[in-house]
């Protein structure tokens, strides 16, 4: 190896270094941001797992502008509507979680069956008259089935 290869060599190894270390500051930057002011004991918290699962619906969308054949890409989970729960605050509690979970890297499955792994981004929530839809989206269609499973294995048992 000639001593520009060498520097070459340096020159990638520390670039991937701070690739590496630039990526993990702006994880905990997101996360910083997605979870400011919410309280420590919610930050961990899974919204999913609160027990206020109601029902479950598959989410079928049509892959263009709502023409064609729709297709299975996740779950919308309905919650139950809790005293002083907002729509905002219900997205920022998905929102932190979101940020959290990037911040930790990928999790296996197995390891933790929340369909929050499998879905692509934070789920979407809307208010509706007592309770809210919370949409949970993939692309894969493997995945979108298992994400309805483990989104059926929450609901409230009566």
């Amino acid at each position: 190896m000639n001593i520009n290869q060498i520097a070459v060599c340096i020159l990638l190894a520390t670039f991937a270094g701070c690739a590496t270390s630039r990526t993990t500051t702006d994880r905990r930057s997101a996360a910083a941001s997605a979870c400011a002011g919410v309280p420590e004991a919610e930050r961990d918290t899974n919204p999913l797992r609160s027990g206020r699962v109601l029902a479950v619906q598959p989410l079928r969308e049509a892959p263009y502008t709502g023409r064609g054949p729709r297709t299975l890409r996740g779950a919308t989970v309905i919650l139950a509507a809790s005293p002083g729960m907002t729509q905002q605050w219900l997205q920022r509690l998905f929102e932190c979680n979101a940020a959290r979970r990037a911040l930790e890297g990928p999790a296996s499955i197995a390891e933790d069956p929340c369909p929050l792994n499998l879905a692509i981004e934070a789920p979407t929530v809307s208010a509706l008259a007592d309770s809210f839809a919370v949409s949970l989206r993939t692309d894969d269609s493997d995945d979108a089935e298992r994400l309805v499973r483990k989104c059926l294995a929450l609901l409230v048992q009566p």
